[in-house]
């Protein structure tokens, strides 16, 4: 497998580069590209290249260092390719509209610039693009229309664009690069992967940065390149080594050039022969050239450790499964638990609003008057007439509610006619008569009044006395205009 991408010479691999390099070489990673961002780091990437034989390197100013761009830079680059060879590309270079650590305009001019140079150089560029990837896709348009297409003139590094942005790369010249994020859970890559043609594919890790699932969150390293070409085929429902073989293939093409490719070739070949042979059919080791035994010996040596690494990440599937499933149902029995606690206080408050509702507040509910009043009155019957001096009447009434549609009320009532005349005619005799007392002797039979004329003073009064209790139902207690109907007891009483 072929890392095309891969920031080796950064401080995050100070400690341990060589034993990540050997671990990843363990693991079927053959070859290395490690690109430079600035051009402080030109230094450091071209000693990690010149250090190991399989590691190649491309120099470039990324664009959060567009503003180092000039003409020194470009010389710099110039002459390390004309005198290096394992300066393989210009990269990485482009526009990040991300994070905007360089004005747009200077990335354009940086990107513009660095294209044309590696066009001068007969190199491939490397492509950094975030938020910005429309915008690239013309610019690489504009700058290559009048190039024939008769080599690949790039890599879309960490592609992360639509089917549609996919298809206007390839068909501009370049190759369409994938890295650890198709595997986070959350990617929305599947679909632009699958209809990648497969000889435009490649594979990175972009170390340190964008390890893959299971290990995301952690230092990225190259010896985790075999789960990118393992998610790819299981996107594109592959074999996975169809994948390492024909992305090697495509990066081979792309940065060694021609006799690189036919090294590959005459591998792939090999490693074909040797999984579709019938058996019986393998030549005897005594025949067998060191090469070949080697070859075999190392696909051998992929494919277990493919296979390893197929049941970790089956395993760890198993194992995130189970951690979400288990999370959902401890969310689902708490949710559960607060949901029965919010019916039960609602039920608890309804209850608590209808006994409310049914025993009214008492002290709202009493009512208490009284009444009182002097007037005239006069009474006739026959010729016996009496004009009472005063007329007094007072009530007194407390009423209460036992119940929002039971009522009680008590009442008394009191009303008195009082006359204390000198003069009246009650029995029509005059005024101006002597005083005297009647003398029941001196009445005329006939008439049925005195035989003698006399004044009598008198005192009269008449007093009624009212005592009720009464107990009412209401109809409509939430009305304003109320119904009852009532049951009661009342004393009368005349004096």
């Amino acid at each position: 497998m072929f890392d095309t991408h891969c920031h080796l010479q950064t401080e995050q691999f100070s400690g341990d580069r060589e034993a990540v390099i050997h671990s990843a070489e363990a693991l079927g990673v053959t070859e290395f590209l490690v690109p430079a961002i600035d051009s402080a780091s030109f230094d450091g990437t071209l000693a990690i290249a010149s250090k190991y034989e399989n590691i190649y390197c491309a120099l470039g100013i990324h664009p959060h260092s567009a503003s180092e761009w000039n003409e020194a830079v470009g010389q710099k680059i110039m002459t390390e390719v004309a005198s290096n060879a394992k300066v393989r590309a210009v990269g990485e270079i482009g526009l990040d509209y991300f994070y905007d650590f360089a004005p747009h305009d200077v990335q354009i001019r940086a990107f513009r610039e660095q294209i044309e140079l590696a066009k001068i150089l007969g190199k491939p560029i490397i492509i950094h693009t975030r938020d910005s990837i429309d915008e690239t896709l013309d610019i690489i348009e504009d700058c290559y229309k009048s190039v024939e297409k008769t080599y690949l003139f790039g890599q879309f590094h960490c592609f992360s664009g639509t089917v549609e942005q996919m298809h206007r790369a390839v068909a501009a010249g370049f190759c369409v690069s994938y890295t650890g994020n198709i595997t986070f859970k959350n990617s929305t890559l599947s679909d632009s992967v699958r209809e990648t043609p497969i000889d435009r594919i490649l594979i990175e890790t972009d170390s340190p940065y964008l390890a893959p699932v299971p290990h995301r969150g952690k230092r990225n390293t190259p010896e985790y390149l075999p789960l990118v070409a393992a998610k790819i085929a299981e996107i594109k429902n592959i074999d996975i080594h169809e994948v390492m073989t024909r992305t090697t293939h495509n990066a081979q093409r792309l940065f060694l050039g021609a006799a690189a490719v036919l090294l590959l070739l005459v591998l792939s070949s090999l490693s074909a022969t040797k999984a579709e042979a019938q058996v019986g059919s393998r030549p005897p080791d005594s025949v067998m050239t060191k090469d070949r035994r080697d070859a075999e010996e190392m696909i051998k040596k992929q494919r277990e450790q493919m296979k390893q690494l197929e049941e970790e990440r089956r395993q760890d599937s198993i194992k995130s499964a189970q951690h979400d499933e288990e999370e959902q149902r401890k969310e689902m029995i708490v949710q559960m638990r607060k949901d029965s606690i919010r019916a039960a206080e609602r039920i608890a408050d309804e209850e608590k609003a209808r006994l409310r509702a049914q025993m009214p507040i008492p002290w709202k509910a009493i009512t208490i008057g009284a009444s009182g009043g002097i007037g005239n009155l006069e009474l006739t019957q026959s010729h016996a007439r009496i004009t009472p001096s005063a007329v007094f009447a007072h009530t007194f009434s407390i009423g209460t509610q036992i119940s929002r549609i039971i009522d009680l009320e008590i009442s008394y009532n009191s009303f008195k006619v009082d006359d204390n005349l000198r003069q009246d005619n009650l029995y029509n005799l005059g005024t101006n008569t002597p005083t005297g007392n009647f003398d029941t002797n001196k009445f005329d039979p006939q008439t049925h009044r005195p035989s003698q004329r006399y004044n009598v003073p008198t005192h009269e009064y008449l007093q009624t006395t009212y005592f009720g209790i009464d107990f009412r139902f209401v109809f409509t207690p939430r009305s304003p205009l109320k119904f009852y109907a009532g049951l009661g007891y009342s004393a009368t009483t005349i004096t």
